[in-house]
């Protein structure tokens, strides 16, 4: 299915691909990050971005990550929808030199993440609907399929 290419919503994430050749290399843009996220793995990618939602706490986890190192530190907790670090204009200028793609995290129950993934199109201004997945495995699998870029 596709759909007009519209502003990102805050548990929204625009992975831009530059390269997939012998190592894949991207970008990926966050209203809720100053800058941009380097990657050059999709577990890099999925490190990263889970990393960023646990330190604004949205979307908010369902469970605590189990650690097996004594933490000193307060742990967050979640204060509502957090406010916009980037401006929307800023990401949507940003695409691809191989691939532009966009993730919506719906919820992060089970230590999963649950959502829903879409190929940009920037000539037709317009995004399709690659799927929903219920964990990162889904999701990784979703792109293999669709890019073949997985490393």
């Amino acid at each position: 299915m596709k759909y007009p290419i519209t502003s990102i919503q805050k548990n929204g994430i625009r992975i831009c691909i530059d390269q997939v050749d012998e190592q894949l290399k991207g970008r990926a843009y966050s209203l809720l990050k100053k800058k941009e996220i380097n990657f050059t793995s999709w577990m890099d990618f999925l490190l990263e971005i889970d990393e960023l939602f646990d330190e604004v706490c949205f979307p908010q986890a369902f469970e605590e990550k189990r650690t097996f190192v004594e933490n000193n530190e307060e742990k967050k907790t979640y204060h509502g929808v957090p406010d916009n670090k980037l401006e929307q204009e800023y990401i949507q200028e940003q695409w691809g030199s191989d691939s532009t793609y966009e993730i919506l995290v719906i919820s992060r129950r089970r230590v999963n993440w649950q959502g829903k993934a879409y190929k940009l199109n920037k000539d037709k201004n317009e995004k399709e609907l690659l799927g929903e997945f219920q964990s990162e495995m889904d999701f990784l699998e979703m792109m293999g399929k669709w890019e073949n870029i997985l490393q």
